[in-house]
């Protein structure tokens, strides 16, 4: 007898995408409260039935892989099926999917009350959460790829959700055009795969590289093992296509949320984990996958201690924690890899709805610095986010301690086995960890604690921010249509103040946001807290952070997590208690230097901040490395000045050419019917109307009556006169 749940788990892809196609195709007639309930519902019936699915793996009531198949397309002997495959670290993510995303379709009901495009936010959320699900279930690579690359476009519309501003328009086509880099690596190594093997199913792939008879070469495996990583890179935003992932962030929070904390991003690691036999087969795709992880987690913390925006602060933890995760895949440390990815989901989903509800809370402003004092204003936001960065800090006991110290126990383990560059990556992984200690203590405090600034004046370089920004919006907007249409004032802005009431009641949906005036008159007021439909998933992601973790807190003695995710049929790990030690002590001293630093603000750090070198060390991370002051200069300018010039050559060249073909053929056709017409036609005429007057002359000469009589109309032919007689 089949698994209820799993026999009928092809549901849980199909839900999201009804209430996709019912917003989509009857959204005029449907009002946003009827949208938002369409896909809320379908979502909470998506958790229950992943829920139902991970209970009966966790139970044994189902195998360890589950596979189902449907034809799909025929093409004389090529058939691509449409194949479900469910192992256990399929069975966790389509969990962790399904409650973080049905988290954010409640929260987003709150955050996104009175937009304009409320009933379009949530078709495009649901289409996601489609794909998303696709991708964690699909057993053929063809299918797995249609799912990603649906990923990739909901990420670009709704990245570019406020398209009227230029800011989002150009990070909708940065992502889009980054991550496509990435997945035109991930395509070649898939036909690779399948001209090699004669098969891209991940089920199948998985026995042949476990039977230890590969009809490939080494170098063969390692080719394609990196060019699948390529397409886990771009999408998860790792060194060196990690670009995109800071602008991003001009998408809605519960976009950031969704797509670029908690899933999508996730999507690359989960390719490394769903590939594992491939990418395992080679110990130099092995080390590159630790290196770019232990690289990103390390550079990109860095960044994020000195970025102003609450929510790129979060940006960058989410690159430098997916960083571990790679890490972790690639010291062999798979239970810990695939156990960070769950509990940083939990985490980070909950981090950047926290940090939405603040956004609301302040009136729209991202800028720390105009924040403060918020805990006494939002109890209940303070709480949960406190729970969720104590997690992301890796501060015993919440569940991302308990992943976080797995990942860099498999790290050391690798690097006392095989020494030289993996002892630098364990190094990089623990100054990894103080950093993120430090640069969450820093959001906590300029966020939370103190006092309220928002009715502060703003510092300098944040006006000129802003007028920068109103200055490109202006030229921009006079490019396109001839004239200012009043920059950034005049643009639609997410969520009015109006879903700040009790209950988020509004007055009907925005119609083009606060003017100038308004928003300057809403910083006089002070915070408050958020509606119970903002505050309630902050509740049950902070209480996946702090009680998750323990399914596998190994120091304890609890191996659970351990004997459901593994790879192979390995023992768990013994616990390395000296690693555990100094994992802690590095959470622990950033958390206690970043208290130092900005809570206490000693004469001594004031001091040091008037050093030359720490103001061109911060100058240098505020650029974020210049990396895309490196990337304009020597990639996109170049593309583009080439771009130009093709496009001369093809205008001056090959259209000049084709134009010139297409004229001179007329200009031929034209001689020709010239010809055909007064020569051809004309002697054929001419010969036609001179024997015509010939007739004419000769015609009178003869009749045609050989007797020479006339010939009488009732003369009957053949008879002679006289013959009666």
């Amino acid at each position: 007898m089949q698994p209820f749940f799993h026999q009928w788990s092809i549901l849980i892809i199909a839900m999201p995408l009804v209430s996709f196609v019912a917003i989509i195709f009857f959204g005029q007639w449907l009002k946003d409260r009827v949208s938002h309930l369409i896909a809320t519902w379908m979502m909470m019936l998506v958790i229950v039935c992943a829920t139902g699915v991970l209970l009966e793996k966790v139970l044994g009531l189902a195998p360890v892989e589950f596979l189902q198949s449907w034809d799909w397309i025929r093409a004389g002997d090529l058939i691509i099926p449409f194949a479900v495959y469910i192992n256990n670290p399929a069975a966790i993510t389509m969990f962790m999917t399904a409650v973080t995303a049905g988290m954010i379709h409640l929260f987003s009901q709150g955050y996104m009350k009175g937009d304009v495009r409320y009933s379009r936010f949530f078709a495009l959320i649901s289409l996601f959460t489609f794909s998303m699900l696709g991708v964690v279930l699909a057993d053929h690579l063809i299918a797995f790829y249609i799912f990603w690359e649906i990923m990739g476009f909901c990420s670009y519309a709704l990245i570019g959700f406020y398209f009227e501003k230029r800011s989002a328009q150009l990070a909708m086509k940065k992502a889009f055009i980054v991550t496509r880099i990435g997945d035109v690596g991930m395509f070649i190594g898939i036909v690779l795969l399948y001209f090699s093997l004669g098969t891209v199913r991940i089920s199948e792939l998985g026995q042949v590289f476990s039977s230890g008879q590969l009809p490939l070469s080494q170098t063969m495996v390692t080719i394609i093992g990196l060019l699948i990583f390529a397409g886990a890179i771009g999408k998860s935003a790792q060194f060196p296509l990690h670009v995109w992932l800071p602008d991003a962030m001009e998408g809605p929070t519960p976009v950031s949320a969704l797509i670029h904390a908690a899933t999508m991003v996730s999507a690359g690691v989960y390719l490394v984990v769903r590939m594992y036999p491939v990418i395992s087969a080679s110990g130099t795709t092995l080390a590159v996958v630790a290196a770019v992880g232990a690289f990103t987690a390390f550079f990109t913390a860095l960044i994020g201690l000195v970025m102003k925006d609450i929510k790129r602060v979060l940006a960058y933890s989410t690159m430098s924690q997916l960083g571990y995760m790679f890490l972790g895949l690639g010291v062999l440390g798979f239970t810990g890899g695939v156990f960070h990815l769950i509990n940083h989901a939990f985490f980070k989903a909950g981090l950047f709805l926290g940090s939405g509800s603040v956004i609301l809370g302040c009136h729209h402003e991202q800028d720390m610095r105009r924040m403060g004092g918020l805990a006494k204003f939002m109890p209940i936001t303070f709480w949960t986010f406190l729970i969720l960065s104590l997690s992301l800090m890796g501060i015993p006991p919440f569940s991302g301690f308990w992943s976080k110290d797995e990942v860099l126990g498999s790290a050391f383990a690798r690097a006392h086995e095989l020494g030289g560059l993996y002892w630098l990556l364990w190094v990089l992984g623990e100054i990894a960890a103080f950093l993120t200690a430090a640069y969450m203590t820093r959001l906590l405090i300029l966020t939370f604690s103190g006092r309220y600034r928002g009715n502060d004046a703003p510092p300098e370089d944040y006006l000129e921010d802003k007028a920068r920004l109103e200055q490109e919006q202006v030229a921009w907007e006079t490019r396109r249509y001839g004239e200012s249409l009043g920059g950034l004032a005049t643009l639609y802005q997410p969520a009015e103040e109006a879903a700040l009431a009790d209950g988020g009641e509004a007055d009907g949906a925005s119609t083009g946001g606060a003017k100038a005036e308004e928003a300057s008159e809403q910083h006089h007021h002070a915070p408050r807290e958020s509606p119970w439909v903002v505050t309630v998933p902050l509740i049950v992601l902070a209480a996946f952070a702090a009680l998750f973790g323990f399914v596998g807190a190994a120091p304890l003695g609890i191996h659970s997590w351990e004997r459901f995710i593994h790879f192979g049929h390995g023992a768990p790990e013994e616990v390395n208690w000296l690693v555990v030690g100094i994992s802690t002590l590095m959470a622990l001293g950033g958390a206690g230097t970043g208290w130092v630093i900005w809570g206490q603000r000693p004469a001594w750090v004031t001091s040091w901040y008037r050093m030359e070198w720490v103001k061109r060390l911060e100058l240098v991370l505020v650029h974020k490395f210049y990396f895309d002051e490196f990337y304009e200069a020597y990639i996109v300018r170049p593309v583009v000045q080439m771009a130009k010039g093709f496009a001369q050559f093809d205008f001056w060249v090959i259209d000049l050419l084709v134009n010139a073909i297409g004229a001179g053929t007329k200009m031929f056709a034209y001689v020709y019917a010239w010809f055909d017409l007064w020569v051809v036609d004309g002697t054929v005429n001419l010969v036609g109307y001179f024997w015509l007057g010939v007739k004419r002359v000769i015609r009178p000469v003869q009749s045609g009556n050989l007797s020479g009589e006339p010939v009488h109309p009732g003369a009957v032919p053949g008879r002679h006169r006289g013959a009666a007689h």
